[in-house]
């Protein structure tokens, strides 16, 4: 697969960080490359810097320091931090909390970083306890859909697995 091929959809930083050197990035954004654009999704390479693997910290330093918003939110209210808890990336969840990464904002389900973490059965309880020690909190508003409401629902159990099941995607994005 070539390189123009794999990057097709994909800001040309977020390339850089996906693939590249990390100096590419610093070239791209003196070539006027705007840090904070993000794919029609609204991942930004900061989104992407945060749930690499393995983690790109040096890239994800860069970013800050090129100025990338840390609590900037895609089209699902995921922030930088809402990636990186996903991923389960402890160091990058500590180094976006250290940049100023709001710990409690709400992605469009109402769900924060934390609310994400504990959804996580394979969660680091490192990661947990560093958003807890920044003071995260989990969320009243935290709501599935209600599957109840649905003209073809059936029962409360396959209603409860539906809601299980969402959750699970929604964990995915």
């Amino acid at each position: 697969m070539t390189w123009t091929r794999w990057c097709e959809g994909r800001t040309a930083l977020i390339c850089s960080v996906e693939r590249g050197p990390k100096a590419m990035l610093t070239t791209l954004v003196n070539a006027g490359a705007d840090v904070n654009k993000g794919k029609d999704n609204g991942v930004t390479p900061l989104h992407a810097a945060a749930c690499a693997y393995p983690l790109k910290a040096d890239k994800l330093t860069a970013l800050v320091g090129l100025g990338a918003d840390v609590n900037r939110a895609d089209c699902a209210g995921w922030t930088p931090l809402h990636m990186a808890v996903k991923c389960n990336e402890v160091d990058g969840t500590r180094m976006l909390i250290a940049a100023g990464a709001i710990v409690n904002t709400m992605d469009m389900y109402g769900a924060t970083p934390l609310d994400t973490a504990v959804g996580n059965e394979y969660v680091d309880q490192t990661l947990v306890a560093a958003l807890k020690a920044a003071g995260a909190t989990h969320s009243d508003g935290f709501q599935l859909p209600n599957f109840d409401d649905d003209e073809h629902s059936a029962s409360p159990r396959v209603n409860e697995t539906r809601r299980r099941e969402h959750y699970r995607r929604y964990l995915m994005l």
